[in-house]
């Protein structure tokens, strides 16, 4: 009897924590031999204490930056390298905290095991719909292939509006006399440009 109120308390007392073990990969062989269960439960473990400190330095570093951020001094940035961290992690741990109070509360165990990376993308979005999304149930690997998805888009305009008409004066130079050029094309160059033409005239509409 005493085995099993002990049982329950431990499954009562992970059920509050903030991860749990069902949010963990236990895919590779290494979990399925004969000391498999003994290394899932001390890979929580280390899961559960380096969550729990991401959080809490998170929550100390937002703390802070809220209180001295907007300072010109640069106080904030000094107190982050004075306590042994760079102002890039901090700022990872800062966002990974903001984004585990944003969402729902059946959510955060989820949050919690985001990688910095994934945290890093969403915060390049607007975040009260990326927090819509979380809420409404999608997954983390939804979640990032819609990011990685929604960069290329990105990436696609950038290169369109880095077009710079100066790059192709040489190939507008080519329109003076322009006649006179075709008149010495052979009967398979004109062929090809004047499909190009009929291109140029389709997209200039």
């Amino acid at each position: 009897m005493e085995d099993l109120r002990n049982a329950l308390k431990s499954r009562e007392n992970r059920s509050n924590e903030i991860i749990n073990m069902d949010h963990l990969d236990f895919s590779d062989e290494i979990f399925q031999a004969e000391s498999g269960n003994y290394l899932k439960q001390k890979s929580y473990e280390i899961a559960l204490v380096s969550t729990k400190g991401v959080l809490a330095l998170g929550k100390i570093f937002k703390e802070v930056f809220e209180k001295l951020g907007n300072q010109n001094n640069g106080t904030y940035e000094k107190w982050v390298e004075l306590s042994g961290f760079n102002k890039r992690t901090a700022l990872r741990y800062r966002k990974k905290f903001e984004l585990f109070n944003l969402v729902d509360n059946s959510k955060k165990q989820e949050i919690a095991l985001y990688s910095f990376e994934l945290i890093e993308k969403i915060f390049q979005e607007e975040i009260p719909e990326i927090i819509g999304l979380i809420n409404g149930g999608i997954t983390k690997k939804e979640l990032s292939d819609l990011l990685v998805q929604n960069k290329k888009i990105e990436e696609k305009k950038t290169k369109i509006s880095e077009f710079k008409i100066d790059e192709y004066r040489d190939v507008f130079s080519n329109f003076t006399n322009f006649e006179s050029k075709i008149k010495n094309l052979d009967l398979e160059k004109k062929n090809e440009l004047k499909k190009y033409l009929e291109k140029i005239r389709e997209i200039l509409k």
